[in-house]
């Protein structure tokens, strides 16, 4: 399985994602991600928020800043981390990526904390 990008996310933890996935999930249900993978790496390198996923424990949810280039200047690029350990150090894999509208309501914010927002 060969990667299609690789990025450290704002804690600085590595986070990948294989062709299998952005091919066979991410395109599949949301072809308007073709030629996107910059964007997603850079939603997780520099977010504008991060949040805990509310359903799943070892997920957070990167919301990228509004992209003026993309097919969606009018929405943010959510992309889904799964996070685990491998030989003993943190990683996370990509889930999907897709375009939103807004943020899922429910899912507690990590960051920026409310010390870096004042």
């Amino acid at each position: 399985m060969a990667v299609l990008f690789s990025c450290l996310d704002y804690e600085s933890v590595p986070v990948s994602c294989d062709e299998e996935q952005w091919n066979g999930h991410v395109l599949r249900g949301h072809r308007g991600m073709t030629g996107r993978e910059d964007a997603a790496a850079q939603t997780i390198r520099a977010p504008w928020r991060v949040h805990q996923d509310a359903k799943y424990p070892d997920r957070k949810l990167f919301y990228g800043f509004p992209d003026q280039t993309s097919p969606f200047p009018a929405e943010r690029l959510r992309v889904v981390v799964r996070y685990g350990t491998r030989d003993g150090e943190p990683y996370g894999v990509v889930v999907t990526a897709f375009p939103s509208k807004s943020v899922r309501e429910g899912d507690p914010l990590l960051w920026p904390t409310a010390s870096r927002q004042a």
